[in-house]
């Protein structure tokens, strides 16, 4: 297969155009560029010089050569977004991870190892393999954890973002390594709030230990699995138990947001999931976040994590861009220079 013709056709996906806009941005027939695209006509070197030019792209990059995903290829909830832009954040990642292994070539995560069953799993098996992830990266069980993304990165599970220009004014909350590759990587949206990020990041953890290489499609039950061993994790019952009461209102609910990072309404579920309070208590809280208005907006800001791995630009660095289609690259590959605050 051509290198430069597929890095050219995931570059016009990752700028959202379609092939007849990139084909007229290019100044080129449609069928000219189907034909590239497709394979079934040569890439001349004058057209590969014009997508430079309008791209801002470098010619190393062309010959880059990228394993792409495909959509379907990850775990991260495509049913919320358009095909447009989920083909956008699938080739975005596929870059990132690229250039982050070329960045390592010899660095290798250190995921749990942990013995689950290829198949639905249930919650008691949920919360032993959120304690075993626990012990593995030498977390208390009574505690919260302070700073997630350190703690993966000490054990070289890289943590990163998408740019801004793909993922902006999507509902993309985060994606990772679908494999049992040596190297994992976890992107996620730096637009979320503080707590709706941390949980993201345990969410993604879970498919890292839960689902890597997994031959199954139920899409939708894995993604309440991740959500259930995010709980579990960030929430383990001996942190819980101390805090909360049937009694507790949603100002101690406020109270502990601001403590531990996470958002109100996934302490309250959990409170609920072990059953320290009741489904009659549970839906009172609910009715009452959602009256204030919390469901959207609640109240306590928290903080974005960092210690994360910084993108930067792969546009020629001595290039003007003159137009908005060239700003969307500004970030694409991040080479990896980690940011401690």
């Amino acid at each position: 297969m051509s290198t430069t013709a597929t890095n050219l056709k995931h570059v016009r996906i990752l700028l959202g155009y379609t092939q007849k806009a990139f084909a007229a941005r290019l100044g080129v027939a449609q069928s000219t560029l189907s034909g590239v695209e497709r394979q079934n006509r040569a890439l001349s070197d004058k057209l590969l010089t014009t997508t430079q030019f309008v791209t801002g792209m470098t010619r190393d990059f062309f010959d880059e050569d990228i394993d792409y995903y495909g959509q379907n290829d990850l775990l991260f909830r495509t049913a919320r977004l358009g095909r447009p832009d989920a083909e956008k954040i699938a080739t975005a990642f596929s870059i990132t991870e690229h250039y982050l292994n070329h960045r390592y070539p010899d660095l290798v995560s250190d995921v749990p190892a942990l013995d689950v069953p290829d198949g639905p799993l249930d919650a008691p098996v949920l919360e032993a393999a959120a304690a075993r992830a626990r012990e593995h990266f030498e977390l208390e069980p009574d505690t919260a954890i302070g700073n997630i993304t350190a703690v993966l990165h000490l054990h070289n599970i890289l943590v990163t973002e998408l740019p801004e220009s793909v993922i902006s004014g999507t509902n993309f909350d985060g994606v990772s390594t679908p494999s049992a590759a040596p190297l994992r990587v976890i992107a996620l949206n730096r637009q979320r709030s503080g707590d709706r990020y941390r949980f993201s990041l345990a969410h993604e953890l879970a498919h890292l230990i839960l689902h890597a290489s997994t031959s199954r499609s139920d899409l939708t039950a894995m993604e309440t699995e991740a959500n259930m061993f995010a709980a579990s994790f960030l929430m383990p019952r001996r942190l819980m138990t101390p805090a909360i009461t049937p009694e507790s209102t949603l100002a101690d609910y406020a109270a502990l947001k601001s403590q531990w990072g996470y958002s109100i309404q996934a302490i309250v579920r959990r409170a609920h999931e072990l059953e320290l309070i009741d489904y009659q208590r549970y839906r009172s809280l609910r009715m009452q976040i959602s009256g204030r208005g919390w469901r959207v907006h609640e109240p306590v800001d928290v903080l974005l994590e960092n210690s994360y791995i910084d993108p930067v630009t792969v546009t020629r660095p001595d290039r003007q861009d003159t137009d908005t289609a060239n700003d969307e690259l500004a970030s694409v590959t991040p080479l990896a220079t980690p940011r401690h605050e």
